[in-house]
């Protein structure tokens, strides 16, 4: 009998199955529900914007975050810094969104990232470039 379709890419086994893939090649972590009241008025205030960024297309985000990152490290006027703190701050929005998700180790790597950002920033701000 051949399996019928349930929606693009879906057939009636992965029904039976629960329906679940995974994501990725590792265990993905599940974000106990437990949440502060600083934790849910982050995401509150986090939804129109991130309605707004899904709706961009898709290479906007990463070609503007280029952008930032290359011009604040290229040019060499002190205010070059603000470019890089404007990456930081949203590199630092979205660490902080997904912070309960991550592992770790993706969370100091991430961390890391942002915190390098700032200090280049703060490097632009004091002309030591």
């Amino acid at each position: 009998m051949p399996k019928q379709s349930t929606g693009p890419g879906r057939t009636s086994s992965a029904r039976r199955t629960g329906g679940t893939r995974p994501l990725g090649p590792r265990a993905q972590r599940v974000p106990s529900q437990a949440k502060s009241p600083a934790r849910l008025k982050l995401e509150q205030l986090s939804i129109r914007p991130l309605h707004f960024v899904r709706r961009l297309p898709k290479l906007v985000i990463p070609i503007a975050m280029g952008a930032l990152l290359f011009a604040g490290l290229l040019i060499t006027e002190p205010w070059a810094g603000l470019l890089l703190l404007v990456l930081a701050g949203f590199l630092a929005w979205l660490l902080a969104l997904s912070w309960p998700a991550l592992v770790p180790s993706s969370r100091w790597i991430r961390l890391l990232v942002v915190a390098a950002i700032v200090v280049a920033a703060f490097w632009r701000f004091t002309g030591s470039a």
